[in-house]
């Protein structure tokens, strides 16, 4: 939906075939609007009955000043990775996003039959997606692992991720990861706890 911010006109809808539901957006420095879908969390890709038939994972474009998403403009997520899977995607900047997905070298459906499965599973890794040439690279510093969170803290250009270590049965440690457009680096772990939020006190 398109709302006007200065007049009390009625909002226009308007709709893509080409992606899957959207879930978040973001404006770049031109003015023109990016929308992100991912399938709700993927899940909706690898179970129940729309399963493998959902339009793909993916970033649409709405141009500034336009009321019409650019018939030119798809990032095709799901092909590009190859992942049966976006659980998450978050902005880093106006042209690179952070994902996190299944590994697209694992198939879903030998290791997904519940909901549970696929909540629990540990074959999510990170990547970063360049809209701009439309590739996605996988940081090998950040390990395979469990379906982290949805939205990520952004601090100084820097994304910061956590991926969870089991230290044992009771005791689970954080490792968090530093992520720039070139790739990350671990930064800290935080013993037995989460990374909430983020910010810069001076």
């Amino acid at each position: 939906m398109i709302f006007s911010a200065s007049t009390d006109e009625l909002p226009i809808l308007i709709e893509d075939s080409r992606m899957t539901g959207a879930d978040n957006l973001f404006a770049d420095a031109a003015g023109d609007v990016y929308v992100l879908g991912n399938q709700g969390r993927g899940i909706y890709n690898v179970l129940g009955p729309d399963a493998g038939e959902l339009p793909p994972a993916g970033v649409l474009r709405i141009n500034n000043g336009a009321a019409a998403f650019d018939p030119d403009y798809l990032v095709d997520l799901s092909t590009i990775t190859g992942s049966q899977a976006i659980f998450s995607l978050n902005v880093l900047n106006d042209t690179t996003l952070v994902g996190q997905l299944w590994d697209p070298n694992v198939d879903v459906g030998a290791q997904v039959t519940v909901t549970d499965d696929f909540d629990d599973a540990e074959e999510f890794v990170y990547n970063l997606v360049d809209l701009t040439t439309q590739t996605f690279s996988r940081p090998t510093a950040i390990p395979k692992g469990g379906a982290g969170r949805v939205n990520n803290p952004v601090l100084d250009g820097v994304m910061y991720i956590q991926v969870y270590e089991q230290v044992s049965e009771n005791v689970r440690d954080v490792d968090v990861f530093a992520v720039t457009p070139t790739g990350a680096q671990k930064a800290f772990t935080i013993p037995s706890g989460d990374l909430e939020s983020l910010e810069r006190v001076r």
